[in-house]
């Protein structure tokens, strides 16, 4: 059986970061692999897969295994390439910089105990209620569709990508759900007098591309910055606000990602004097069960579907997976989370987003996301 959750011993001299499977099954392949997440981020997990397939399809021909390129593990690549390109003044932050970047509040308070919360409304859960991983499809014509309601209502000159438009649509309808099942439960328990508390979305962004052209965009490290764009939340759920608005929210908050502030991001982490105190803190930021944050991963651009192919030789259809899940069982009692999966050939989008029983129900009645997508499992 493949491990549900893969963490490795660390006071062992040297370990393991990567456990991978392959299970053969009537007629197909299920292939599971795993990688340690303060080793490697999604992209790494992607480059794995495409690194693995390559190596299959060679076996297959009887050709040479693939040679990785240089630098992709090189874990002291990201601190040569900040000493040498980053701005005389980078180099001596202290404690200033982009915090949010690294998924940390505007505060500079090392706050020493555990858990997290977000302001605003707070639901106490039934005992009998569970939090259930949901997956939910965007048809081709879904995401057309979607994409042209963003573009043909933006006027703000700021384009807005495919990504955004999905992450704007994951955002606005699965907290428009769990606003209506907090309202609705008989157990919420308000702990703010803020009747309109700000909702926050956690998106993870690849940061090789901006970083520097000097990084491998197969560098097997952790590269990712987190933007967090907010909304009042009754102007995120509203049906008068246009879904380009919160869109452009997302986009204008990703700009913020670029060379210069992912240089001060790399500084502010290098001035940190204690790597546990950091994670604390990432910890009571993170978004969890209660509250209004919601943290997404899209694996949208990762071309998954159409380049990573483990050869014909022995799978059919050139050994191209059908499709693509990811375990979510170490979420259910910790975040909110939403990933984003690699865009099918056919165009078609598929995510999975954790949430209770009674919010799913609320967002499978949701008729404006209904156009767009639907539930699948």
């Amino acid at each position: 059986m493949f491990p549900g959750g893969f963490i490795p011993n660390l006071d062992d001299g040297g370990v393991d970061v990567l456990v991978a499977q392959a299970n053969f099954l009537p007629g197909g392949c299920l292939l599971t692999a795993a990688l340690y997440h303060a080793a490697s981020d999604g992209v790494a997990l992607f480059t794995f897969g495409n690194i693995w397939a390559d190596n299959c399809k060679a076996a297959q021909s009887g050709g040479p295994s693939v040679e990785l390129l240089p630098g992709i593990s090189d874990r002291s690549l990201l601190g040569d390439i900040w000493r040498r390109e980053a701005a005389e003044g980078v180099l001596g932050v202290n404690g200033i910089g982009p915090r949010h970047l690294l998924g940390l509040s505007d505060s500079k308070t090392i706050v020493k105990s555990t858990g997290s919360q977000t302001p605003g409304m707070r639901v106490q859960r039934r005992n009998s209620s569970k939090m259930i991983s949901a997956i939910f499809y965007i048809p081709a014509v879904g995401f057309r569709l979607l994409l042209d309601q963003c573009v043909g209502e933006n006027n703000s000159g700021i384009r807005v990508s495919g990504n955004d438009a999905v992450c704007a649509l994951i955002w606005r309808h699965s907290l428009r759900a769990r606003a209506k099942a907090a309202t609705q439960s008989r157990d919420s328990n308000l702990s703010s007098d803020d009747s309109d508390p700000a909702a926050r979305l956690d998106m993870i962004l690849d940061g090789r591309l901006d970083f520097s052209s000097s990084v491998p965009p197969t560098y097997l490290g952790n590269l990712t910055a987190t933007v967090q764009p907010q909304l009042p939340l009754s102007e995120l759920t509203g049906s008068d606000t246009p879904l380009i608005t919160v869109a452009r929210v997302i986009r204008e908050a990703t700009l913020s990602v670029n060379q210069a502030t992912l240089f001060e991001a790399y500084a502010l982490l290098n001035s940190w004097p204690d790597y546990d105190g950091l994670q604390v803190q990432k910890t009571q930021r993170r978004s969890g069960l209660h509250g209004h944050s919601l943290l997404v991963t899209s694996l949208l651009p990762m071309p998954l579907h159409t380049q990573v192919a483990f050869g014909g030789g022995v799978f059919a259809n050139g050994g191209v997976p059908d499709a693509s899940r990811l375990l979510m069982g170490s979420f259910k009692h910790a975040s909110r989370i939403c990933f984003i999966l690699p865009r099918k050939k056919s165009g078609a989008v598929e995510f999975i987003l954790n949430l209770f029983e009674d919010e799913l129900e609320l967002l499978m009645e949701d008729d404006e996301f209904a156009k767009y997508a639907m539930f699948l499992s």
